[in-house]
């Protein structure tokens, strides 16, 4: 065979990593490169508006909604939710809608949650969290396949090894995920506000042994220990320092405080919704610029899931390796990290 032809040999099944990247001997288009960056940033960006106007509605359930528990059933509900659907119905539903519609979708029910905030009660905002819960899944599973496949077809096409590109693209990903926790946490204080102006600090400067002492029995009660029902209620300032007041900073925010809270999420919500809709190409579109070089694209399409079991039965079979095992620590502590911010 001639060596110039093997730009135009498919690669077969069960091909080694070479074999797959065969293709790239094929001149890519000229804007190839560009359309993986833009489809991934679009990515990045969308989804880290959805998180910051999320997060900035969760974050602060505990306090928003703290009238026997409401807010924090809520995220529960939701988090039960996000695992039944990732485990049970997250494989069939992406099968049977694109990676694009899939995120969409997502997006919109995410939505559901912040609309259940305008009228909190455990009718409204326990099945609009199962609702979001169910959503939730689909963005991030929709988004990591399209992301790994851009990867695998960018390394294919324009040369390069898939596994340093996909973590590449991911590393990019990330910083915009990342950024949404801070810009979600920084927006629910800027709308809400603590209502809180007499915590002076500038009086640690100058203090004796006794004041000292008086500062340490005031702040016994911040933290955790802050509304644990056996704290004393501070009602003004301290005697010593101007310790924040208890009660003010129970107090539920302003109701137009929490519109606009809400308002905020929906705009952030609806923001994504339009950049993913208008900018983000589809993936078919993408594999087939990769099969004109003869680079073989799988849609999550291609294979209709019609049960989930055997999903879930494999799931819990990877638990006994040992890589997921070791893995499964760092999980868990980035629920906690994500917990307590």
């Amino acid at each position: 065979m001639n060596p110039n032809e093997r730009g135009t040999e498919e690669p077969k099944s069960g091909s080694t990593e070479a074999d797959v990247r065969m293709c790239i001997t094929e001149d890519p288009p000229k804007n190839f490169k560009w359309t993986c960056y833009k489809n991934l940033v679009v990515i990045s960006i969308s989804y880290a508006l959805v998180l910051t106007g999320v997060s900035c509605i969760a974050g602060v359930q505990s306090s928003l909604n703290a009238e026997e528990g409401l807010g924090t059933a809520s995220l529960g509900v939701q988090t039960g939710t996000m695992i039944i659907q990732a485990l049970l119905f997250n494989a069939i539903v992406i099968s049977k809608l694109d990676l694009k519609w899939s995120m969409l979708v997502g997006i919109v029910l995410e939505s559901v949650y912040v609309a259940g905030n305008m009228y909190p009660t455990w009718y409204t905002l326990i099945p609009a969290a199962a609702i979001a819960g169910f959503g939730r899944p689909l963005i991030r599973t929709a988004e990591a396949i399209y992301i790994t496949k851009l990867a695998n077809g960018y390394a294919q096409r324009l040369g390069g090894n898939p596994q340093s590109t996909k973590t590449k693209f991911f590393y990019i990903y990330y910083v915009f995920y990342c950024s949404a926790r801070v810009f979600g946490n920084v927006a629910s204080s800027l709308i809400l506000g603590s209502g809180l102006s007499n915590f002076d600090l500038s009086v640690l400067s100058n203090t004796s042994v006794n004041d000292t002492m008086h500062f340490e029995e005031d702040t016994r009660y911040c933290g955790a220990k802050f509304c644990d029902g056996k704290s004393p209620q501070i009602v003004g300032n301290s005697s010593h320092y101007s310790v924040p007041v208890r009660a003010e900073s129970m107090a539920h925010p302003d109701v137009y405080k929490v519109y606009g809270l809400c308002g905020f999420s929906f705009a952030c919500i609806a923001l994504a919704f339009l950049i993913n809709a208008t900018l983000l190409t589809s993936m078919a579109k993408v594999a087939s610029i990769l099969q004109d070089g003869n680079c073989q694209v799988d849609e999550p399409g291609d294979d209709v899931i019609t049960h989930p079991w055997p999903y879930l039965l494999n799931t819990i079979k990877y638990w006994r390796k040992p890589q997921q095992l070791l893995i499964m620590p760092l999980t868990v502590y980035n629920g906690i990290d994500t917990a307590t911010d």
